[in-house]
């Protein structure tokens, strides 16, 4: 699946890869425009919200790249909120509350 292939796509990306790694963030904001296969991503959801996958462990991703992925889970999460049990909910609540309390992040993504 689609989804499956981003995930594997972030986990196999080196960590000095970090332009790769924008990249598929990028493509992965362009997959999540199309409805149909936003709820294709809930059960991977797990695994986007760790850091590890989602910013990676290179220093460029996790200082320039945080934003671009934060909110593109943000985005991800408000329209599947409906789809998400409350171990998911609990999880992006944990994340999203330690985003708002991270002065390193753009006020603009903060606040989401």
């Amino acid at each position: 699946t689609v989804p499956g292939y981003v995930i594997y796509l972030l986990q196999s990306t080196p960590a000095e890869a970090a332009a790769v790694r924008k990249e598929i963030l990028i493509a992965m904001r362009h997959i999540l425009t199309a409805q149909e296969l936003r709820g294709a991503f809930v059960p991977h959801l797990g695994d986007l919200m760790e850091d590890s996958v989602l910013i990676g462990s290179g220093w460029t991703c996790q200082e320039m790249h945080r934003p671009l992925a934060y909110s593109t889970l943000a985005d991800l999460v408000h329209h599947v909120r409906a789809e998400l049990n409350l171990e998911r909910l609990i999880k992006a609540v944990l994340l999203f509350l330690r985003n708002v309390q991270d002065d390193s992040l753009p006020l603009a993504i903060q606040t989401m």
